[in-house]
């Protein structure tokens, strides 16, 4: 049987005004997984697989500033 391991992982941005707000964008984490909006990714996988998604950052000026970076993980 395999282990089952927790990640952890936080999104980082540069520049931008407090407060970061983090979000999927596109695609879909593995499952078990979570991005919580400080860009935190965290939980247990529990599928094996390649996941690609899209996480999307916006700041707290008027008007926002957004930006997008397209991501992998890879679940063995």
């Amino acid at each position: 049987a395999k282990l089952k391991a927790w990640y952890s992982q936080t999104l980082k941005a540069n520049g931008g005004k407090a407060t970061l707000v983090w979000s999927l964008a596109a695609g879909s984490l593995p499952p078990g997984l979570h991005l919580g909006t400080g860009g935190g990714i965290t939980g247990t996988p529990t599928t094996a697989g390649t996941y690609s998604f899209t996480v999307r950052v916006a700041d707290g000026s008027k008007p926002q500033n957004v930006a997008t970076a397209k991501l992998t993980i890879t679940v063995a």
